[in-house]
């Protein structure tokens, strides 16, 4: 009988351990949510930057001549404008799910309509960059149309990065504004 009695307890103490466990480490992430710094950078600029190592990186991979590059920087601005809007409305229902799912008793229906909402956002971003690409490819002779399709499927392979990790576009604007 001794010897259950020890079981009891050490599953009872192992058991509250991990209720502690569990309920500190929900409280760091709601914590960490809420205080988290604010980003110094847009969203939408991480894949559209206004910078112009994105215009650079184009011109540079697809030889665009003085024209091109007018017209890139056209339709890119454009893109950037508009998909600027789009990831400010997906952030402001990313924060409202966040909100929903704080409460006590989130309302499922609630989140499951912000997701509809999300996923509706998503696929207008990804219509816009289909027409994206189709703009800067209109504008291609097709040598460049064919060396566009090349630098897409090394980008989406992972091979290539338009646009450089945050930490290193400072490098990568330097070295394409000395050529």
């Amino acid at each position: 009988m001794e010897k259950f009695i020890t079981k009891v307890r050490i599953l009872t103490w192992t058991v509250i351990a991990l209720i502690v466990l569990n309920v500190s480490i929900l409280a760091s992430i709601f914590w960490f949510i809420k205080h988290r710094p604010e980003r110094d950078f847009n969203r939408a600029e991480m894949f559209f930057p206004k910078e112009p190592g994105m215009g650079k990186m184009f011109h540079h991979k697809l030889n665009f001549n003085d024209t091109q590059k007018q017209e890139f920087e056209k339709i890119h601005s454009e893109m950037r404008q508009s998909t600027h809007q789009i990831f400010d409305q997906m952030q402001g229902l990313r924060m409202k799910m966040l909100d929903e799912l704080k409460k006590r008793n989130p309302d499922t229906t609630i989140l499951y309509g912000y997701a509809n909402e999300l996923g509706k956002l998503h696929t207008l971003m990804k219509r816009q960059t289909i027409d994206h690409i189709l703009k800067i490819k209109g504008i291609c002779t097709p040598a460049q149309q064919d060396s566009m399709t090349a630098l897409f499927v090394r980008i989406l392979q992972g091979d290539e990065m338009p646009i450089p990790p945050m930490h290193e576009r400072h490098r990568f604007i330097d070295n394409n504004n000395e050529h």
